[in-house]
């Protein structure tokens, strides 16, 4: 064995070792967190804009008459998303038009409230009433993991 060969051995065994760091590295770094809280620039959308970052809005917002101001709201609800129609709307009765566009079973929570919608199966949907006061609402699908995975948006009440 020459001296030729011995630097190209211990430039072979030089990169297997950084190589070798380097996987231990990847693998010692835990993976990103899932954020939780809706980011402030989505909390601070304007009235009556969509609040949801990956669908669009399926309807407009109308108001019933009869015994007192009632609001509805189109809800559209998918793998992984929540649009609706309006972001703001009047203190008082709000009816949730709930549409699950999605493969998997999806429902309607307001989490400052501790409310929750039933939970409806692929291509359905119903309604879901609440009485909402003046605030800042979450709105999430309460399925265990959809809220991480982007079912959030955000309801001014006035």
């Amino acid at each position: 064995m020459g001296l030729g060969r011995r630097p190209l051995a211990w430039a072979v065994l030089g990169l297997l070792t950084i190589a070798l760091i380097g996987v231990i590295a990847l693998q010692a770094v835990p993976p990103p967190a899932i954020p939780t809280a809706v980011p402030k620039a989505a909390a601070a959308a304007p009235a009556g804009s969509p609040t949801s970052s990956t669908a669009a809005p399926s309807a407009s917002a109308s108001s019933g008459g009869g015994g007192g101001a009632s609001t509805t709201i189109n809800a559209t609800e998918k793998d992984f998303a929540i649009a609706i129609d309006n972001s703001s709307v009047p203190a008082g009765s709000v009816t949730f038009k709930i549409n699950n566009a999605g493969p998997s079973p999806h429902n309607i929570s307001i989490k400052e409230l501790k409310k929750t919608s039933d939970t409806f199966d692929a291509s359905k949907g119903g309604d879901f009433k609440v009485d909402l006061p003046a605030g800042t609402y979450t709105i999430i699908c309460d399925i265990p993991g959809h809220e991480q995975l982007g079912m959030h948006t955000m309801l001014t009440v006035k």
